[in-house]
């Protein structure tokens, strides 16, 4: 519960300093039907290659998909890491998620979502998550969108050497987007935290971090960091892995 309790402070004062970015470029309002309406999709890739005295290559792909109207909004979105060092494969782990959003009356809607992660690293063969609970939309425009989620969700997983195992959990995610100096810089951040309901140390985390910037036309770069902490890894596996990643992206 203390390392819970340490990554829940240090994602507060990461979104304490993104709300102060988003209090001093927009005055409060909350979300309202009048301002739904837009659609985002993108695609990035990221590339690192070195050779010499170390052979490394690390390659990333991720599809990001938003779709907002006045009473619904569909999310969905895939990642793919795959590295080498001295040609033994070191890095492979995938991701894939879709949410469905019900908006109710003013900023509350019901949430529906689920996702899988495979990573060979972490000991993960799968990781399939399903659940859904309650939301509240504090901005939703395409200069700034702030939502929180809380809600119950289903765990099932099995790791290379044991059997499946499942597990209900409460879920808690943020999601933060903002564009800044009329649309030449974006940030983002969101986090998801997941924690047994009758196992509190087996909680696990996983947040993403970054910039981005418009290149010309549909093309924009991003500086991002990737960070998944699991509480109660298996032997000889380290509780968090963070990747820093500088992509490249198309948007449509």
């Amino acid at each position: 519960m203390i390392a819970l309790w340490d990554y829940n402070m240090h994602c507060s004062r990461s979104v304490a300093v993104l709300l102060v970015t988003a209090t001093v470029a927009t005055a409060f309002h909350t979300a309202s039907a009048e301002e739904a309406g837009y659609r985002e999709a993108r695609a990035s890739l990221g590339a690192m290659v070195t050779k010499g005295n170390t052979d490394t290559e690390r390659y990333n792909a991720t599809i990001d998909f938003r779709n907002r109207t006045e009473r619904n909004r569909y999310t969905a979105g895939l990642e793919l890491n795959r590295g080498k060092t001295e040609g033994e494969e070191d890095v492979h782990n995938s991701r894939v998620f879709a949410r469905y959003d019900r908006f109710l009356r003013g900023p509350w809607y019901w949430d529906v979502h689920t996702s899988a992660l495979q990573d060979k690293e972490r000991d993960l063969r799968y990781r399939a998550i399903v659940g859904t609970g309650a939301g509240y939309q504090f901005f939703d425009h395409q200069a700034l969108q702030l939502s929180v989620e809380l809600g119950p969700s289903y765990v099932r997983q099995r790791r290379y050497d044991e059997d499946q195992e499942s597990e209900t959990t409460t879920r808690w995610a943020l999601d933060y987007r903002q564009t800044l100096n009329d649309g030449l810089v974006q940030l983002f951040h969101n986090h998801e935290v997941v924690v047994p309901t009758d196992e509190s140390d087996g909680w696990f985390a996983s947040a993403r971090s970054g910039i981005r910037v418009p290149l010309r036309r549909n093309l924009s770069a991003s500086l991002q960091l990737n960070y998944d902490y699991d509480n109660d890894p298996p032997p000889e596996t380290k509780r968090y892995d963070s990747v820093t990643l500088l992509n490249l992206a198309y948007e449509w």
